[in-house]
């Protein structure tokens, strides 16, 4: 978001992990990532092709509050 926040505006956090056969079977990328990615727990989750987790957070004076706080994010 390239806006500065202002109280009232909601907005949405979203981290994702995507699972890319080509990225995830690419020997020069496992090289160069293999001392930060759980290789073997990644091949083990593939077949999910991804997650993504949303957070929707309103901007108050001091700090936000999450809108999706009572959703569980557990699977």
């Amino acid at each position: 978001m390239d806006l500065p926040l202002a109280v009232g505006y909601v907005v949405t956090i979203e981290p994702g992990l995507h699972f890319i056969p080509a990225s995830l079977n690419d020997p020069a990328r496992r090289e160069r990532f293999h001392d930060c990615v759980n290789w073997p727990l990644a091949k083990q989750h593939r077949h999910l092709g991804g997650v993504r987790i949303e957070d929707n957070l309103l901007v108050n004076p001091g700090a936000a509050e999450d809108l999706t706080a009572s959703i569980p994010k557990s699977w």
